[in-house]
């Protein structure tokens, strides 16, 4: 891909250092740092980065250790046959009271030898943790086109500004013009009271637009987390460009295969189909190994009421060691595995159509943003134009009201059409930035050379300029 944005080093190497302005590159820099959503996509990749290993552990040795130790008391009666004065024998109920204490230890091993449910879901876990890697990506696209945006906004917002000033201080003129030649009774009331009335739509413009700048550099301050008063401005030589390819089928077939938005939905159907095999398998046998050690030692009293000759103190020593193969059918649970079953299948065909739906949005996505990018093309040059025809609208309404031959409705006309072409134009050149971002984000193509190259066409703003954009400070 070629670079959109050409750098003349020339123009580099005139910035005037009297200004301190933030650029671009350090808007983004610091949202990087200090962002709040692009922190959080962070630490969600990271748990879901977890999420293979989570599920591998179903198929892997669960090895487990416990101690005991306990303490049992117990009353209870026995029938014992004891031996009579004749020499015979008699049952009798005798009481025995049992004081025991035991201590010991047990360890467990427990391997899976087929568990298919658990394979399924190790493969389900894999295919999420592909699902986290697509959504993170997503989001470091999202904040280059968030940094761009909200920067943009400052920028719209405060040319905007500035051109509410300008007018206001143009009317302001033609009011004082306009009073001098009303004093000369050169022009009638009228024409006073139409400056007058332009001045006063021009001041409350200002003020709006005064707020509309504070606005947009809150957002702007919300993003990177510091506050900004001056901006790098983007330079008038700046020149847009066709996309490139200038092809819609080649950005539609980009969208098609590499929109990260997508791709998550792909690996969204992989992971729900690894979902609907393990419940499709569900009622399936599964085979554990195990081999197991303990050793416990109890020691205690044994008393009786009467005396029982077999009343020996529970004392044992024990150590155990065994193996053990265990095969487990589930025959039945109440229906939820067949609900399971049914519920997994149903969520891997939803899956399916979100994969379609996001495929269609993004190809239309990319489609629509290309022609509107092409379209932004023709409308920067109309409006480049716009301004040339207006300034000599507006020149030759100013030669015409020093005649006699045009009224000052007719300057003030001309005035405005000239303002509002200058500030369609800058608009114009802002949209085709951000169209240009969106349309390579659609494809995954943005990257952050994309918004330092466009830096480098950013300088900061001279004095004047500074003066023109700033907001009042309180």
């Amino acid at each position: 891909m070629k670079q959109h944005f050409v750098v003349s080093t020339f123009l580099l190497a005139t910035l005037s250092p009297s200004i301190h302005a933030d650029s671009l590159g350090r808007v983004y820099e610091l949202a990087l740092e200090n962002d709040y959503q692009f922190q959080r996509a962070i630490d969600t990749y990271k748990a879901d980065q977890e999420l293979p290993i989570i599920a591998r552990a179903g198929l892997l040795p669960e090895i487990s250790a416990d101690y005991l130790l306990r303490s049992v008391s117990e009353d209870f009666t026995a029938k014992e046959l004891i031996a009579t004065e004749d020499g015979g024998l008699q049952e009798e109920d005798i009481d025995f009271d049992r004081d025991e204490d035991e201590h010991g230890w047990a360890v467990r091993l427990d391997q899976p030898l087929f568990d298919a449910p658990a394979w399924y879901g190790y493969q389900k876990g894999k295919s999420e943790a592909l699902v986290a890697e697509s959504v993170f990506a997503n989001a470091q696209q999202d904040l280059l086109l968030r940094s761009v945006r909200a920067y943009l906004d400052v920028l719209r917002a405060q040319d905007d500004l500035a051109a509410a000033r300008a007018q206001q201080r143009a009317f302001g003129q033609q009011l004082e013009l306009s009073q001098e030649r009303y004093k000369a009774r050169l022009i009638p009331i009228t024409d006073v009271a139409d400056s007058q009335s332009a001045y006063d739509l021009a001041a409350v413009l200002s003020i709006e637009q005064t707020s509309k700048v504070e606005t947009a550099l809150e957002a702007l301050s919300n993003l990177t987390g510091q506050t900004h008063s001056v901006i790098n401005i983007l330079r008038s030589d700046f020149i847009p460009t066709a996309p490139e390819p200038n092809d819609s089928k080649n950005w539609e077939e980009a969208a098609s295969s590499d929109n990260l938005m997508l791709l998550a939905a792909r690996h969204t159907e992989a992971a729900a189909q690894e979902n609907s095999k393990a419940a499709a398998w569900g009622h399936s046998p599964t085979l554990t190994f195990s081999a197991f050690a303990a050793s416990i030692d109890a020691s205690g009293s044994l008393d009786s009421d009467p005396d029982s000759p077999f009343a020996f103190d529970p004392d044992r020593d024990s150590d155990i060691t065994g193996l053990e193969l265990r095969l487990k059918i589930p025959l039945y649970e109440g229906g939820a595995t067949s609900a399971n079953r049914r519920r997994a299948a149903h969520q891997y065909q939803a899956s399916r159509d979100l994969v379609n739906e996001t495929q269609r949005k993004a190809m239309t996505k990319a489609r629509q943003l290309f022609q509107q990018v092409n379209s932004d093309l023709l409308r920067i040059e109309g409006l480049r134009q716009s301004i040339l025809s207006a300034k000599a609208r507006f020149d030759a309404a100013e030669a015409g009201y020093a005649v006699g031959t045009r009224t000052i409705i007719d300057v003030l006309n001309a005035q405005n059409i000239l303002f509002s072409a200058e500030r369609d134009y800058a608009n114009s050149r802002y949209d085709y930035i951000e169209h240009s971002f969106r349309l390579r984000a659609t494809g995954a193509r943005l990257r952050p050379g994309d918004l330092y190259r466009l830096d480098a066409f950013l300088l900061p703003p001279s004095g004047q300029q500074a003066k023109q954009r700033a907001v009042p400070q309180l």
